[in-house]
């Protein structure tokens, strides 16, 4: 059995020369120098690299993929319907902020109408 001097992975056959995780020499007993570290971080930064291009092209279908789902279920509106739409909204808001008038309210009103009815029709 050999253990590699890198990733500490224990190989069972002893004729293997290199790490199967991480492929360090299995046959030297020191650690490997910077030099090899550095060759080791520059492939996993390509990797990581390649991830994120991977995962921003993924987010990228996504996004389209909504975007054809939400144009699908949601059809235009027409020009009837935008009106109506807006007629209805106008409505809403005018009897919020219209209150409605007490009884005496309305008899007071229906007084004042009767006055100026008469006044019109009469000479003077």
């Amino acid at each position: 059995m050999k253990v590699c001097p890198v990733c500490q992975y224990e190989e069972e056959e002893d004729s293997e020369v290199s790490c199967a995780i991480c492929g360090s020499d299995l046959e030297s007993d020191s650690i490997p120098s910077e030099d090899s570290d550095v060759k080791e971080s520059v492939a996993k930064e390509e990797k990581t690299d390649v991830e994120e291009s991977v995962i921003e092209k993924e987010k990228t279908d996504v996004k389209k993929e909504v975007s054809e789902n939400i144009s699908e279920e949601v059809p235009e509106m027409t020009d009837e319907e935008k009106e109506t739409d807006v007629k209805k909204e106008v409505s809403e808001n005018i009897s919020e902020e219209v209150p409605e008038m007490t009884d005496e309210e309305k008899e007071t009103d229906v007084k004042k109408e009767v006055s100026e009815n008469i006044s019109e029709e009469v000479p003077e």
